[in-house]
């Protein structure tokens, strides 16, 4: 894979509903997107996601299935190229989150909701699409 970012996602489901953050990539549009991140040096997927949806929701805690979900490819919304790894994960510390700094929104979505939305970037518009299809998102 030629510099491709490799992006860590956390797909958390509940009430048939999965979570979204806004993050703003310009000043003037908000993406909607997974919980996540890039990985840093020597940490694994898991160590980069719980690293990743502590920072972005204000210190939330996960629990994650440790077997991949799938992976994904294609350019974020920054318009790098990206392989995005997707994991199940359930929040441990309740549904009620804050966004931190980075984050400007978060959203529980309804699939037939999410997906018709404008700012839903193409990687996470792929993956909920997947979601969708193999029966984890009605």
């Amino acid at each position: 894979m030629l510099n491709l970012a490799i992006v860590i996602n956390a797909a958390i489901i509940e009430d048939n509903r999965i979570l979204l953050v806004g993050k703003k990539y310009d000043p003037e549009i908000e993406h909607l997107i997974l919980p996540g991140g890039k990985k840093e040096a020597g940490e694994s997927d898991l160590e980069c996601l719980t690293r990743e949806v502590g920072e972005e929701l204000s210190g939330a805690k996960i629990k994650i299935n440790p077997a991949n979900y799938k992976s994904f490819s294609g350019a974020t919304p920054s318009g790098k190229k990206a392989l995005v790894k997707v994991y199940f994960a359930e929040l441990i510390n309740g549904r009620e989150i804050k966004n931190s700094n980075e984050i400007s929104s978060v959203l529980w979505a309804e699939y037939n909701l999410a997906i018709h939305r404008r700012n839903l970037s193409d990687i996470t518009r792929a993956i909920l699409n997947a979601l969708h299809e193999d029966k984890y998102l009605s």
